[in-house]
């Protein structure tokens, strides 16, 4: 562990008078070092003070914390006690009278909570001043405002109060820190109160002179040397001529030459001019020109109308002074079959699905026996009908589509459920009583019915677009399937579906589909 040092001082207020409104703390100030004596200048330290009564080791009767408070150039903090973080404890209740009180400090080197422990130390006079406070006789029986004021005295390494009372401080005096630097046979370095290290791993400089490893750098011809030693040859130039590989560069004609040989001919200018190629570049109005000939015709001087709109309607996406294009469009799986996530739910009678929020499910297998299948209670699905029990393995002709945060349950058989999650692109619809309530189809939208529930024992069961009937309970293999349609019933905006139910029956009509 660190072993942390504190250079400690109680900085004590003089009771100028009792009457006087006494403050609930008292000023405390250390130096603050490292586990080497190192000073610790402008750094943020912690601290946790505590009040012990009676002995070092007494109880504690207060304990506060004082987080990441700044040292000075000098690596001095300075604390208000009894104005912290309150740990434990209450300042105005310590007994200053009758108890001997010590301060115990903890300290974080690195201003965290991490505490080491520092010191212990007795509290003297000052903190006393709060059992002034308290007194239950506030005269001062001779009248003197003064004569209760002491003088604070140091000599040497003690601190002394001129009516009695005094503390050793030597422990705590910041000049123990001198220490002295010494060269040991020019091999080692040693410090006074600390450690020694070897110097060039105990090499001695022999002659004790500090120039003499120096040399100097010279040049003989093609010979570099150092003035003590050792030397390399520059390979040398054969004619000695520092300036004879240099050459001239000259044009004559459409020729360049190099002085000491070769040329190089440019391609021939017939009328030898230099700049007559060279054309100006004019706009006039919408045309623009080059100086010796030519022209472009710019169509218009309109920097936006080349711009158009891009728009979408349902299926169709156009371009607003042009053509459109149909965009593909698969009926079943309207949302799409891009990044699905694989779905198999079971045992829903006893816990119910919810659809996750910003996602339709898509239902397209179920097994089990005696099915039957509610959207958010709305019965859409019975595996019963005229041609038997339906059990086992059953493939819709199109999905059923259940939307974000809508609920799937069914009844009291097991039955599994396989199919996926997409991103919600389309708004699925799952409507009952529409003999009570018909459904008229939002502006700018269609309905798609893909799955049409029409359950009744006797009777007819009608279901119609607009008062015309599209579908009615099945008694033969003419009539619509009422488990899944091979094609979706569309319907138009503001056309109204509706059902016509003998009332023999419970949930009649319903279906399932989705608003596109």
């Amino acid at each position: 562990m660190k072993k942390l040092t504190l250079t400690l001082a109680l900085i004590l207020v003089a009771i100028t008078t009792i009457l006087a409104q006494v403050p609930q703390s008292f000023k405390y100030q250390a130096v603050v070092r490292d586990d080497e004596g190192g000073i610790q200048k402008n750094k943020l330290v912690s601290f946790r003070i505590s009040i012990l009564s009676d002995s070092p080791l007494g109880n504690t009767v207060y304990e506060e914390t004082h987080y990441q408070y700044a040292t000075n150039e000098f690596g001095i903090v300075t604390l208000n006690i009894g104005e912290g973080t309150v740990v434990s404890g209450n300042f105005s209740a310590i007994d200053w009278g009758t108890t001997t009180n010590y301060v115990k400090t903890e300290l974080d080197i690195n201003g965290g909570s991490s505490y080491e422990f520092i010191g212990t130390s007795q509290l003297l006079s000052v903190p006393y001043s709060f059992y002034a406070e308290n007194a239950t006789n506030i005269n001062d029986a001779d009248a003197d405002s003064t004569n209760e004021i002491q003088a604070i005295s140091l000599s040497n390494d003690t601190l002394y109060l001129s009516n009695g009372g005094s503390v050793y401080i030597g422990d705590y005096m910041d000049n123990t820190d001198s220490q002295t630097l010494t060269l040991i046979n020019d091999t080692a370095l040693s410090i006074s109160n600390g450690n020694t290290i070897q110097l060039t791993a105990g090499v001695a400089d022999a002659d004790a002179d500090p120039t003499n490893e120096l040399q100097l750098l010279s040049i003989s011809n093609d010979t570099l040397y150092l003035s003590n030693a050792n030397y390399v040859v520059i390979p040398p130039d054969i004619d000695a001529d520092t300036t004879n590989e240099l050459q001239v560069l000259t044009l004559s004609g459409d020729t360049l030459f190099l002085s000491d040989g070769n040329y190089v001919i440019f391609p021939f200018d017939n009328d030898l001019d230099s700049i007559n190629e060279l054309q100006v570049l004019l706009l006039s109005n919408d045309t623009l020109y080059l100086s010796d000939g030519n022209y472009v015709i710019l169509s218009d001087d309109d920097p936006i109308n080349e711009l158009q709109t891009l728009t979408i309607n349902n299926d169709t996406l156009s371009i607003s002074d042009g053509n459109s294009v149909l965009i593909p469009f698969d009926f079943s799986f309207p949302d799409g079959t891009q990044n699905i996530i694989p779905v198999t739910i079971d045992s829903l009678y006893d816990y119910p699905y919810t659809v996750p929020d910003g996602y339709n499910l898509y239902i397209t297998n179920i097994y089990g026996n005696s099915i039957i299948i509610y959207i958010d209670s709305i019965a859409i699905f019975q595996g019963t009908s005229n041609f038997g029990n339906l059990s086992g393995n059953i493939n819709f002709k199109q999905p059923f589509i259940v939307g974000s945060n809508q609920v799937i349950s069914n009844g009291f058989n097991q039955v599994t459920y396989n199919g996926f999650l997409v991103t919600q692109h389309v708004i699925p619809i799952t409507l009952k009583d529409l003999d009570v309530s018909p459904y008229t189809v939002p502006a700018g939208r269609k309905l798609y019915i893909t799955n049409v529930y029409i359950h009744t024992e006797a009777g007819d069961d009608l279901l119609k677009i607009d008062n015309k009937m599209i579908a009615r309970r099945c008694y033969n293999s003419d009539c619509i399937n009422k488990l899944s349609l091979s094609i979706p019933i569309i319907i138009n905006s503001g056309q109204t579906i509706s059902a016509v139910s003998d009332g023999t029956g419970d949930n009649e009509v319903s279906i399932n589909g989705y608003l596109k």
